[in-house]
């Protein structure tokens, strides 16, 4: 198989070195960085984070709430957020909590959740209605259950956890919250992108941990100290800055393989 393959784009020497065991010929091998990492925020992206935050983040005595945002969560990951947001808000009454299932199907039953523990809490799709239930002081959780919404929400976060990590699922992408310099927390099964989560770490770009008195360690760390939470989200910035380029050398690749 590896000898009917014109050429494969590796995202880091790992993966590179694995090919060449398989039996790939050298030649046929370059490196060139995850695409992942080639991710903007597009001029119609801030306008719709200007227009969340006015709507749902507006000041109190000049004050803005922050906000918790939790995405990609899986089943069993978000009985242990709820019960972390109730210990956090004892010391952060208005934090408000945006919880984003990674499934479509699993909606209802999260909302059903979140209605059993008895917060008061409002579903994304209900404020596109034209009753529009309002986010207010009283809101402690809007559940994200719409589709393709979640790089918005990371925009007004202060802080975020990536799910599918503290349950093992593999994880899922941490980059983009780091694209809006937020500091981002995590679970320890992170498989699915190890490399990232490895480049994350290693300039203290992301806090992963491992249970859910961690978490709640950590939450109000992030909360309290606001140059640790400024720092995490800076470095993890910079490692997205850095490794930047991957899409631009795929597309050099493919115009010289189609020349040939």
């Amino acid at each position: 198989m590896m000898h009917k393959i014109t050429h494969i784009a590796a995202h880091n020497l790992q993966d590179a070195k694995r090919f060449i065991e398989l039996g790939l010929q050298t030649e046929k091998l370059s490196v060139t960085g995850s695409i992942k990492f080639d991710i903007n925020i597009d001029h119609q992206l801030q306008q719709k984070t200007q227009a969340l935050k006015a709507a749902w983040l507006p000041p109190v005595n000049g004050i803005q709430r922050p906000v918790w945002v939790a995405g990609s969560t899986h089943a069993g990951e978000e009985e242990l957020i709820l019960d972390v947001y109730r210990k956090v808000q004892t010391i952060y009454p208005t934090l408000l909590l945006v919880l984003v299932p990674r499934h479509q199907n699993r909606f209802d039953s999260v909302a059903r959740l979140i209605e059993k523990q008895r917060f008061q809490f409002v579903r994304r799709s209900a404020l596109s209605l034209s009753t529009q239930p309002e986010v207010n002081a009283q809101t402690q959780i809007v559940l994200g259950d719409t589709m393709g919404e979640l790089i918005l929400f990371w925009s007004i976060a202060s802080v975020a956890f990536v799910g599918g990590s503290l349950v093992d699922n593999g994880g899922h992408n941490p980059l983009e919250p780091s694209l809006f310099n937020i500091p981002v927390i995590s679970g320890q099964h992170v498989r699915n992108f190890k490399h990232i989560y490895q480049s994350l770490a290693d300039r203290q770009g992301v806090v992963m941990v491992s249970d859910q008195d961690q978490l709640t360690a950590t939450l109000l760390k992030l909360l309290s100290e606001q140059s640790f939470c400024q720092q995490l989200g800076n470095n993890a910035a910079q490692v997205l800055s850095e490794n930047r380029g991957a899409t631009s050398k795929l597309n050099l690749q493919i115009n010289q393989l189609l020349a040939t």
